[in-house]
């Protein structure tokens, strides 16, 4: 604050500011919150003052990253725009394809999958062109180093919602050898994390309970509460769904209540998600649809992994605790409609097959 009030008019001062800001949102990537936005706000203020084309496409670029992180997606795309369009300047093609592999994970938040593809399969061809010709300086944000390796993460993840296994892993594999030598802890977790999220799609529950463990230790050696909250709700839905564990529920509410507390809000409707099936699993239905709606509440701000789920649970709630089969095929097509629109085919044969369960439910009645 000192620094801020006396460095008006005084360009070295505004320098020094800047810089100081940018080395300290670096830090920011282990314990991001909203409130460092306004921080970094200032800073691009005075960055394009001083006609300094790298530093405002660092602020842009680490400003987009905080607001992908507290669930901001549709603000995070905004910013990554803007970096792009002023980064031409630098010439930098590592730069350019590391906005558009950020652009490409906010897409993904939002389950705009094939915008996201898009923008993560130019991120792979601008890297490649750079890596050629020995073109990076390595001015953007990335999940603490190793930007391609997570890229082909993302792209993993995504095929593994849309039910696309075989290749999902295949990206994963990769993904991993790769920021496995890099030596970053943080984005080895990272990683894992997707893989993770790819075996409780797939309700591979022993592959996905082991891997939650691992990121649990990486989360534990490197203080990481996201890694750690993500972990739990992993690990809390492979006891809860997979081994009906009635204890695993308190894991997936530590989890929610986490990130909620911290506002840690990037992949929240999926985890409210999750919890709301483990509830609907246990029978505790009030409580599923109160997760539920708050995981369907994600909407707006771009985040959508969750949306097709909740409708789901808001279908089972209906059917087994009112008995109102109208209102629960109303949200099977609800969520049949999220699942087209991400095109997932595994969400779309989980709605059938509830469907044909409360069509048989209903001719027993």
């Amino acid at each position: 604050n000192g620094l801020d009030r006396s460095a008006d008019g005084d360009l070295s001062k505004q320098k020094r500011r800047v810089q100081i800001s940018l080395k300290w949102a670096a830090c920011c990537v282990f314990n991001p919150a909203r409130e460092q936005l306004a921080v970094l706000e200032v800073s691009l203020g005075w960055a394009r003052e001083l006609s300094d084309p790298r530093s405002v496409v660092r602020c842009l670029c680490w400003m987009a990253w905080l607001s992908h992180v507290v669930g901001e997606q549709q603000r995070a795309v905004t910013l990554y725009e803007q970096a792009l369009a002023s980064s031409d300047a630098l010439h930098d093609d590592a730069l350019v394809a590391q906005i558009h592999a950020n652009i490409g994970l906010s897409y993904a938040m939002a389950a705009r999958y094939d915008e996201a593809r898009a923008a993560l399969s130019t991120s792979v061809s601008r890297r490649k062109r750079a890596d050629a010709s020995g073109n990076s300086q390595g001015t953007t944000p990335n999940v603490a180093g190793g930007g391609y390796g997570y890229t082909l993460a993302y792209l993993g993840m995504i095929a593994g919602e849309r039910g696309e296994f075989e290749e999902a892993y295949r990206s994963l594999k990769q993904a991993l050898t790769i920021v496995e030598a890099t030596g970053r802890l943080a984005l080895i977790g990272a990683v894992l994390t997707l893989r993770a999220m790819v075996e409780s799609w797939q309700h591979d529950w022993p592959a996905c309970a082991r891997t939650a463990s691992e990121v649990h230790s990486i989360a534990e050696r490197v203080n990481g509460g996201y890694l750690r909250a993500m972990s739990q709700t992993l690990s809390g839905a492979a006891r809860v769904i997979g081994q009906a564990d009635h204890d695993g529920i308190e894991v997936l509410r530590a989890s929610v209540e986490w990130l909620d507390v911290h506002q840690i809000l990037l992949s929240m409707s999926w985890n409210e998600a999750w919890l709301a099936e483990g509830l609907l699993a246990l029978g505790r239905h009030d409580e599923a649809e109160h997760h539920a709606r708050r995981a369907l509440a994600r909407r707006d701000q771009w985040d959508a992994l969750g949306e097709a789920a909740a409708h789901r649970v808001l279908a089972g709630v209906s059917l087994v605790r009112d008995g109102d089969t109208s209102r629960a095929q109303l949200a099977l097509e609800n969520a049949r409609m999220c699942a087209h629109n991400k095109g997932s085919r595994r969400e779309l044969a989980l709605i059938d097959l509830q469907s044909s369960q409360a069509r048989a439910r209903h001719q027993r009645c």
